[in-house]
């Protein structure tokens, strides 16, 4: 029996998901489509590469920071997820082949406005939240992610408790006490910063996903549990 997207509890208020079914052009498609947002979530691919997955011929995106190579969604249509007082979660699968500061997910700028989600040089997952002259952080111990290696990662925030999760489990060290994020009139990328010169992803990013609610640690395993198989984890 297939159940179909919206009959999956743990993407109930998804508010973004790019799956990159694509595998040509320039644009990578939301299949999300929240109701009572007019945004278009489509995302514009800036240079990267579609390849596939040998082991399940799934289609994903390959970043090279030569390149620089990113995806990215206007401030218009991304305004649904300037998250301030609200809970939010984050996920993507990801493989590093260089360990540095790279970015996932993000729309904010350092003790500014918004939030970002990345992997820092000690292969720390890590979630900040900014403010004027502030911000608050949320990690894992290092080591947490290795190069050569597909990962699952998340990060739910609930007020002011962000949680860490690698492979569903939940693997939070450092907890900050998160303040609400100043409100953001950026754009949403995954895979670089927001001066788009920094901070470049150097690998591969499959699925970014964006949901406008805490999702739980159970619901957390279940998105590992459901999509391992296609990277053999």
């Amino acid at each position: 029996m297939t159940i179909s997207y919206d009959k999956l509890p743990m993407l109930f208020q998804s508010v973004l998901d790019i799956p990159m079914y694509e595998a040509v052009g320039a644009l990578a498609h939301d299949i999300a489509r929240p109701p009572g947002v007019a945004e278009d979530h489509t995302m514009t691919i800036q240079t990267c590469g579609w390849v596939q997955w040998p082991l399940s011929n799934l289609t994903i995106l390959s970043f090279n920071p030569g390149n620089p190579d990113w995806l990215e969604l206007s401030v218009a249509n991304s305004v649904s997820m300037d998250y301030q007082v609200g809970d939010f979660s984050l996920l993507a699968w990801i493989y590093m082949d260089v360990l540095a500061d790279r970015y996932v997910i993000e729309r904010g700028l350092l003790n500014t406005d918004g939030w970002f989600f990345y992997v820092d040089v000690n292969g720390a997952i890590t979630f900040v939240t900014n403010q004027g002259a502030a911000n608050q952080l949320s990690a894992s111990a290092n080591g947490a992610v290795t190069i050569a290696n597909w990962w699952c990662i998340g990060v739910t925030r609930h007020g002011a408790s962000a949680r860490i999760y690698r492979n569903g489990m939940d693997v939070t060290s450092v907890v900050g006490v998160h303040v609400n994020p100043a409100a953001c009139a950026r754009k949403l990328h995954v895979g670089i910063d927001d001066t788009e010169a920094a901070n470049q992803w150097d690998g591969y990013i499959w699925r970014p996903i964006d949901l406008g609610r805490q999702l739980s640690s159970t619901e957390m395993w279940k998105f590992f549990e459901l999509t391992r198989v296609l990277f053999g984890v």
